[in-house]
């Protein structure tokens, strides 16, 4: 498990408790993944409640959580046309999905990563 990932609710509210009784203004991302690890259930009552939807992502997990999405948009001419939210991120799984399926025609085009390979503003 990467040191900066927790999939463990009990020990995700421990952290938020300490952070709360010792004053700290944090910020809790829940990313959820069609990945098999890891795994966290949250119950949509909860998720409902407790969370407040950002939007649709899309990176590579790694040690600095890589977003193509935000490297690419108003980096990359073609893709000039996509709109992304106050949150640099997509509204809905339409967008996110374009834009996965832009950056993957660009990538085959160049035979290379998009990072490197495409055209910039």
């Amino acid at each position: 498990m990467n040191a900066d990932v927790i999939n463990n609710i009990k020990i995700l509210n421990r952290y938020i408790n300490a952070c709360n009784r010792a004053e700290l203004k944090i910020a809790v991302l829940l990313c959820e993944t069609e990945r098999k690890s890891p795994t966290l259930t949250v119950s949509s009552e909860v998720l409902k409640k407790d969370f407040t939807f950002i939007g649709f992502d899309y990176g590579y997990c790694g040690s600095d959580y890589y977003s193509c999405v935000n490297s690419d948009i108003g980096r990359i001419i073609e893709m000039n046309n996509l709109k992304v939210n106050e949150f640099g991120l997509f509204d809905t799984e339409e967008g996110i999905i374009e834009f996965i399926n832009v950056r993957t025609y660009l990538k085959n085009i160049n035979d290379c990563s998009v990072r490197e390979s495409v055209s910039t503003v």
